[in-house]
């Protein structure tokens, strides 16, 4: 009954998250993920995932974070940056369950530079990678929800990127 009960958690976090892409303001879309990371959060507490569960409740805290940035227009510094990356690195740490925990610690730490970046390009594949990390990780612990929720989230991902890098092309070529 719990890996249903966590399956549903998953889901419901990923729509919320899937729902992120209907805004476009960065501090909506950090909005977005704060809440469905919660929902990953809980259901990785369900299943006993501990190293799932850090990765989402340090997603929660970056995203967070970045949102009040993106809300009170402060700059971004390498500062900042690193102390982040540091509290990722130690938060696995203290999960650590060895090449789970080596696989999200990367993700997680490619994740929080693509959150402090300003490019969308850079964003965009970076998030990829992190998506792949997550599928990785999912698969190895027989999560399902995740891999099939994540395999969506990152198919919308790139595919409204190169939507939008067509229409910026057009809009650019119309405007010369």
């Amino acid at each position: 009954m719990e890996y249903w009960i966590s399956q549903g958690l998953f889901i419901a976090g990923y729509i919320v998250m899937l729902s992120a892409y209907l805004f476009k303001k960065k501090d909506v879309f950090m909005i977005c993920n704060i809440v469905g990371n919660i929902f990953l959060t809980s259901g990785y507490i369900v299943l006993g995932a501990y190293t799932g569960m850090v990765g989402a409740i340090l997603t929660v805290f970056r995203c967070a974070t970045f949102a009040v940035l993106a809300k009170k227009n402060i700059n971004r510094n390498y500062i900042f940056l690193t102390l982040l990356e540091l509290i990722t690195i130690f938060g696995f740490i203290y999960t650590w369950e060895g090449m789970y925990s080596i696989i999200m610690l990367v993700g997680n730490i490619v994740f929080t530079f693509a959150c402090w970046q300003d490019n969308r390009t850079v964003m965009v594949w970076l998030n990829v990678y992190y998506s792949l990390s997550i599928l990785t990780y999912n698969a190895l612990i027989g999560n399902i929800s995740p891999i099939i929720m994540e395999s969506v989230y990152s198919a919308i991902l790139v595919t409204s990127f190169f939507i939008n890098l067509y229409k910026t092309k057009k809009k650019n070529c119309k405007g010369e």
